[in-house]
Order: C-alpha cells, then sequence, then structure tokens
C-alpha cells in the first residue's frame, strides 16, 4: 500500500494556515518508511490540530532527528533502536517512557516541555 514511501528521507510538517484548523493523519505509513533521516511535525498555533490515527509499529532505525509536538503515543517503538539519533524533541507529548528495555543511544539534544506524563 505505502510502496514509494521505504525512499522519504524527511517529513516536515509545520502549523501553515493554508490548512484546515483540524485534520487526521494516518501514522501507519511511517513504518514503512526505512529511510527516514528527519521526522518533524510542529505546530504552535492554538486553533490548529493534527489528530494523529492508526498504528505506529515501528520508526526508521536512520532517525537522526526527531521532532514531534504532542505526541500522541506512550512510548517510542520497541524496534526502533536509537543509535543515529542526535535530537530528540517531544513538547506537550502522551509520552510515559521513552522506550521499554534499554537502548544504547548518543543523543545530543533531548527536549520534553511540558511532557507531564513522562514518569521513565
Amino acid at each position: 500500500m505505502f510502496k514509494a514511501a521505504k525512499n522519504v528521507e524527511a517529513i516536515v510538517l509545520k502549523e501553515n494556515s493554508h490548512f484546515l484548523p483540524t485534520m487526521t493523519m494516518m501514522v501507519d505509513a511511517l513504518s514503512t518508511m526505512s529511510s527516514l533521516k528527519l521526522l518533524k511535525f510542529q505546530y504552535w498555533n492554538v486553533g490548529f490540530e493534527i489528530n494523529f490515527s492508526g498504528t505506529l509499529a515501528k520508526l526508521s532505525n536512520e532517525l537522526g532527528y526527531l521532532v514531534w509536538e504532542k505526541y500522541p503515543f506512550e512510548c517510542l517503538p520497541p524496534s526502533f533502536e536509537p543509535d543515529k539519533l542526535v535530537e530528540l524533541i517531544l513538547p506537550h507529548s502522551n509520552i510515559k517512557q521513552l522506550w521499554e528495555g534499554t537502548k544504547v543511544v548518543s543523543i545530543i539534544i533531548i527536549i520534553f516541555l511540558y511532557c507531564f506524563h513522562l514518569n521513565k
């Protein structure tokens, strides 16, 4: 279904007045993007909302930058290996813990602004 998705290296979605105030995005395709190096969902406009539906089964192990405002899940996918991750920014997210178990990381920047659910 998402055949060409494996070649995508970057997705940047920022708040934009051209969008409707609310939109829904399926996250299933992200699980097939094995070459993804940059993923950025960022929006500051109070009247703008993105609702995510579906299942985030995995993230690309090539990710170097992950910025996801209002990350809707409680943890990152268990199969995600963050050894190439340089920047992780998850403001206003639902995350409770980064991942299950122990992972080797060399993250330079981690920002969790207003992540009230984070406990591990």
